[in-house]
């Protein structure tokens, strides 16, 4: 494919000016981040199925992000690898579909059946799929498009295999099965983000692409529904705020009705997750992975004049879930923004349902949020 085709004609051009380069090509690589990863892994939790409109798919031998890591920290230890091409990869050979259902089945504990469609080959076409995949993703759509050319080339262990050049090399990398294990894992305790699947990046990607979804006024961006509740400030208070934004949680609460917050909590630890918990690590400081009550801290940044707290919720929910808080400077130099957005990526048509029941609910209780971290008083309204 052009794709693949593409990488190749890069460390071409780089080997003709400089002595030395080493090309390491690999498949799909298993790891946060990964954009062909991130497809496998929200296909394989928002299908029922897998349909297979071509009769024809490509091979791919998948590789743990780690194991690439360790080739190539060996690989600059050995001048034998310079002005070389190593192809690597695990010991599975496997199709695209068979990723996703081994994914499914070793991660999600879920069958998912491939359904042929050969008759659809002429209409889902990569570019048509392209933008329903980058629906359910979050991915950029021309990305996925070119992605899913490769999907009918091998991407495959061929003619360079890392074997010829090192056949003594010491790293030996993990089965697919074993590699989704450990992603997954890093992925549920917040150890390693993704910047296709959190939102305060998508604007990177999608600057323009906000738009309306129904008639109710919650919004979806590149498949993330979000509602946002915003009040201008004064500058003299964006400390006063941030410093009720850091607090949240714990023995303070979320500056809204306590009863619902408990109810959901009692919600989670029936339907078996950790519930409200109310615990901190540390009330007075914060950092990334940190947990408060059911959520993760994923991001976090208090620079004099622009701040963000983000949490992806811990809690059993038909989606991942996010609450962020921004404050930044507006033009007038006396005035800031304060913005609370939730954020959710629904896990099929039960993800849908479970965040337009809890529409109004969400609206009551991030108003009041926001009413009272930028009241004189926040206990009152």
């Amino acid at each position: 494919s052009k794709h693949l085709l593409s990488r190749q004609e890069t460390a071409k051009y780089l080997r003709l000016e400089h002595d030395g380069v080493t090309e390491f090509r690999a498949g799909v690589v298993i790891g946060a981040g990964n954009s062909s990863f991130e497809i496998v892994r929200s296909l394989a939790t928002k299908l029922p199925f897998i349909f297979r409109p071509y009769e024809r798919e490509g091979l791919c031998q998948p590789i743990f992000v780690d194991d690439v890591v360790a080739y190539l920290t060996h690989a600059l230890m050995h001048p034998a690898y310079y002005n070389q091409i190593a192809e690597i990869g695990s010991e599975d050979v496997l199709t695209y579909s068979q990723m996703v259902q081994i994914y499914a089945a070793t991660v999600l504990n879920k069958k998912l059946i491939a359904i042929p469609l050969p008759f659809f080959e002429k209409i889902l076409t990569p570019y048509l799929l392209g933008r329903i995949i980058s629906r359910m993703s979050g991915i950029p759509a021309i990305l996925i498009e070119r992605l899913l050319e490769g999907m009918f080339s091998a991407a495959i262990i061929g003619d360079h295999p890392l074997s010829k050049i090192d056949p003594q090399c010491p790293v030996v990398p993990k089965s697919y099965a074993e590699a989704v294990k450990i992603a997954a894992k890093r992925d549920e305790e917040a150890l390693y983000q993704s910047v296709w699947a959190t939102p305060y990046e998508l604007s990177v990607f999608n600057p323009k692409k906000s738009k309306q979804f129904l008639y109710m006024s919650s919004q979806e961006k590149e498949g993330m529904l979000f509602e946002t509740y915003s009040k201008v400030i004064d500058t003299k208070d964006i400390d006063t705020v941030f410093e009720r934004v850091k607090n949240i949680g714990g023995m303070t609460g979320y500056y809204s009705p306590k009863w619902l917050w408990q109810i959901r909590g009692w919600i989670d630890i029936v339907l078996g997750g950790r519930g409200l918990m109310a615990k901190r690590r540390n009330p007075r400081l914060i950092r990334v992975g940190d947990r408060i009550d059911f959520w993760i801290v994923t991001f976090y940044q208090n620079l004099p004049h622009n701040k963000v707290l983000r949490l992806k919720a811990d809690m059993i929910t038909p989606g991942d879930a996010w609450l962020q808080f921004t404050i930044h400077p507006l033009e007038d130099e006396e005035k800031a923004l304060f913005t609370l957005t939730a954020y959710f990526e629904p896990h099929g048509i039960l993800g849908y349902l479970y965040w337009y029941s809890l529409y109004f609910i969400h609206k009551t209780i991030f108003k009041t949020m926001v009413e009272r971290m930028t009241a004189v008083d926040p206990t009152h309204t």
